[in-house]
Protein backbone atom coordinates (compact mmCIF):
# COMPACT_ATOMS: atom_id res chain seq x y z
CA UNK A 1 0.00 0.00 0.00
CA UNK A 2 1.44 3.73 -0.45
CA UNK A 3 1.46 5.16 2.30
CA UNK A 4 2.41 8.61 1.17
CA UNK A 5 -1.03 8.64 -0.74
CA UNK A 6 -4.38 10.04 0.51
CA UNK A 7 -6.07 6.71 2.27
CA UNK A 8 -9.60 7.81 0.61
CA UNK A 9 -7.92 7.47 -2.84
CA UNK A 10 -6.60 3.91 -2.86
CA UNK A 11 -10.02 3.25 -1.42
CA UNK A 12 -11.14 4.80 -4.42
CA UNK A 13 -8.61 2.91 -7.09
CA UNK A 14 -9.68 -0.11 -5.55
CA UNK A 15 -13.73 0.70 -6.20
CA UNK A 16 -12.44 1.72 -9.74
CA UNK A 17 -9.69 -0.67 -10.85
CA UNK A 18 -10.65 -4.31 -8.86
CA UNK A 19 -13.85 -6.34 -9.33
CA UNK A 20 -15.81 -7.86 -6.95
CA UNK A 21 -14.24 -11.57 -7.53
CA UNK A 22 -10.76 -9.95 -7.51
CA UNK A 23 -11.32 -7.79 -4.27
CA UNK A 24 -13.29 -11.34 -2.46
CA UNK A 25 -10.01 -12.97 -2.94
CA UNK A 26 -7.57 -10.17 -2.19
CA UNK A 27 -9.76 -10.35 1.10
CA UNK A 28 -9.61 -14.13 1.69
CA UNK A 29 -5.95 -14.60 1.24
CA UNK A 30 -5.29 -11.11 3.36
CA UNK A 31 -7.62 -13.08 6.35
CA UNK A 32 -5.90 -16.72 5.79
CA UNK A 33 -2.95 -15.39 7.41
CA UNK A 34 -5.04 -15.19 10.42
CA UNK A 35 -6.98 -18.13 12.69
CA UNK A 36 -10.87 -18.15 13.11
CA UNK A 37 -11.27 -15.94 15.99
CA UNK A 38 -9.01 -13.38 14.35
CA UNK A 39 -11.15 -13.48 11.75
CA UNK A 40 -14.01 -13.12 12.69
CA UNK A 41 -12.77 -9.70 14.72
CA UNK A 42 -11.89 -8.46 11.28
CA UNK A 43 -15.08 -9.21 9.97
CA UNK A 44 -17.08 -7.70 12.45
CA UNK A 45 -14.97 -5.04 13.66
CA UNK A 46 -14.97 -3.34 9.76
CA UNK A 47 -17.79 -0.85 11.50
CA UNK A 48 -15.87 0.34 14.60
CA UNK A 49 -12.43 0.85 12.10
CA UNK A 50 -14.79 2.86 9.76
CA UNK A 51 -16.45 4.74 12.69
CA UNK A 52 -12.46 5.10 14.00
CA UNK A 53 -11.80 7.33 10.72
CA UNK A 54 -14.68 9.58 11.29
CA UNK A 55 -14.54 9.96 14.74
CA UNK A 56 -10.27 11.11 14.22
CA UNK A 57 -10.18 12.58 10.91
CA UNK A 58 -13.63 14.26 9.68
CA UNK A 59 -13.30 16.97 12.70
CA UNK A 60 -14.43 20.73 11.78
CA UNK A 61 -10.90 22.95 11.49
CA UNK A 62 -9.13 20.06 10.27
CA UNK A 63 -7.87 18.75 6.68
CA UNK A 64 -10.52 17.53 4.43
CA UNK A 65 -10.86 13.81 5.26
CA UNK A 66 -10.11 13.28 1.38
CA UNK A 67 -6.54 14.36 2.24
CA UNK A 68 -5.50 12.02 5.47
CA UNK A 69 -2.32 10.37 4.14
CA UNK A 70 -2.33 6.11 4.44
CA UNK A 71 0.07 6.50 6.96
CA UNK A 72 -1.97 8.14 9.50
CA UNK A 73 -5.04 6.38 9.31
CA UNK A 74 -2.90 2.95 9.58
CA UNK A 75 -1.17 4.79 12.54
CA UNK A 76 -4.07 6.05 14.16
CA UNK A 77 -6.80 3.62 13.45
CA UNK A 78 -4.54 0.27 13.44
CA UNK A 79 -1.06 0.80 15.50
CA UNK A 80 -2.62 3.11 18.17
CA UNK A 81 -5.75 0.68 18.78
CA UNK A 82 -5.10 -1.10 21.83
CA UNK A 83 -7.87 -3.76 21.39
CA UNK A 84 -6.03 -4.67 18.00
CA UNK A 85 -2.78 -4.59 19.54
CA UNK A 86 -4.28 -7.15 22.16
CA UNK A 87 -5.22 -9.87 19.16
CA UNK A 88 -2.47 -9.03 16.93
CA UNK A 89 1.31 -8.82 16.70
CA UNK A 90 3.44 -6.07 15.46
CA UNK A 91 4.28 -7.96 11.95
CA UNK A 92 0.66 -8.86 11.38
CA UNK A 93 -0.80 -5.32 11.68
CA UNK A 94 -0.78 -4.50 8.30
CA UNK A 95 -2.60 -7.44 6.91
CA UNK A 96 -4.93 -6.57 9.74
CA UNK A 97 -4.94 -3.18 7.72
CA UNK A 98 -5.44 -4.77 4.18
CA UNK A 99 -8.12 -6.61 4.90
CA UNK A 100 -10.32 -3.41 6.64
CA UNK A 101 -9.01 -1.34 3.63
CA UNK A 102 -10.68 -4.48 1.51
CA UNK A 103 -13.72 -4.49 3.42
CA UNK A 104 -14.22 -0.67 3.60
CA UNK A 105 -13.86 -1.54 -0.11
CA UNK A 106 -17.43 -4.02 -0.09
CA UNK A 107 -18.95 -1.24 2.31
CA UNK A 108 -18.50 0.93 -0.40
CA UNK A 109 -20.00 -0.42 -3.32
CA UNK A 110 -22.72 -1.73 -0.93
CA UNK A 111 -23.44 1.72 0.41
CA UNK A 112 -22.67 4.54 -2.08
CA UNK A 113 -24.71 7.08 -0.95
CA UNK A 114 -23.44 6.58 2.84
CA UNK A 115 -19.61 7.05 1.54
CA UNK A 116 -20.12 9.89 -0.68
CA UNK A 117 -21.54 11.99 1.77
CA UNK A 118 -19.58 10.85 4.37
CA UNK A 119 -16.00 10.27 2.93
CA UNK A 120 -16.59 11.88 -1.09
CA UNK A 121 -16.24 8.60 -2.61
CA UNK A 122 -17.84 8.45 -6.00
CA UNK A 123 -19.01 4.02 -6.82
Amino acid sequence: MEYQKPYISIVQECIDSINDASMAKLFSKVLSNFDENRQGFIKNTTGFFLADIISKFKVKGQKNIKDVLTSDVFKKCIKQNKEIKKLFKNHNLEDVFYAYTYSFVFYCKANPQDVSKVFGIDV
